[in-house]
């Protein structure tokens, strides 16, 4: 039996279509939330993708303790779940004695992350020589700033043992549901914005950085500059367009790829030059 599609039901959908698109527009317009749990939705599959693809590239030889505490019970930086003030640490199993320690905190845009995504990589620092604590903090929309930065604070004493359009409106939203204002200029941003603070007091630097990045171009090679002006010792690895790949955001993971190796290898040699 035809099916016969009117010009009513044509103008039914239309207006339908038209409707449910203005409803987007007008709830991403009062409120951060659902842009902020759309754009970690993007970030966690991507990361679970990389998290599949690159486990064969981890350390066996490597031990991991996972979930511990950096808070005590009761603190008040708690956050939303218990996941959040979990640490994991990486170790050679032939380590003996103290080791110069990587303390690793996840990416993410404030919305997404966790310290298990890198595993493979940090069990290669580790298997380099260092001893790895890899951390986690609230995420917004749930938890606001700058509760992120002071339970990484708290966790650093270890008391307890298409592009450029859609990132920047992705940048411009997980900001808002992180600081919980859309004030522009914002207040927030100016605090959390390390290039808004340096002096000649910052420890040397490692900065890696893709010729596919929109950020290289933004933030890598303008913080990098910004460094050298204070007299801070930084160290690069940017790819330009003299490399024939393409090298994206955090290429770093990939170890499968020349690009990733040689990321691997510049950061390890960093990290033994800075500690000795």
């Amino acid at each position: 039996m035809r099916r016969v599609v009117t010009s009513e039901s044509l103008w039914w959908s239309a207006s339908l279509a038209v409707f449910l698109l203005a409803a987007a527009v007008f709830v991403l317009h009062v409120t951060p939330t659902p842009g902020a749990l759309l754009t970690r939705r993007v970030f966690d599959d991507g990361a679970s993708a990389r998290r599949a693809r690159n486990a064969q590239f981890a350390d066996p030889n490597v031990w991991i303790r996972r979930d511990i505490s950096y808070l005590r019970t009761g603190s008040p930086l708690v956050g939303a779940a218990a996941r959040d003030t979990l640490f994991d640490i990486y170790r050679a199993n032939s380590a003996d004695g103290p080791a110069p320690t990587i303390v690793w905190i996840h990416g993410g845009g404030w919305v997404s992350g966790d310290k298990a995504d890198p595993a493979h990589y940090l069990s290669r620092l580790a298997g380099a020589g260092f001893t790895v604590v890899s951390l986690n903090y609230s995420l917004a929309p749930q938890r606001h700033y700058p509760l992120a930065i002071r339970q990484l604070n708290e966790a650093m004493s270890h008391p307890s043992g298409m592009a450029t359009r859609i990132l920047g409106w992705g940048v411009n939203n997980t900001l808002w549901a992180y600081s919980g204002s859309r004030a522009v200029p914002s207040p927030a941003l100016d605090q959390m914005s390390t290039i808004r603070h340096l002096t000649p007091g910052f420890p040397p630097t490692w900065i890696g950085a893709g010729n596919a990045d929109p950020l290289t171009a933004t933030q890598s090679i303008p913080l990098a500059a910004a460094l050298r002006e204070q007299g801070v010792a930084v160290s690069t690895l940017i790819f330009d367009t003299s490399t024939p790949e393409q090298v994206g955001h955090e290429f770093q993971f990939e170890l499968g790829t020349p690009a990733g190796q040689r990321a691997l290898a510049s950061s390890i040699e960093f990290a033994h030059r800075v500690t000795r």
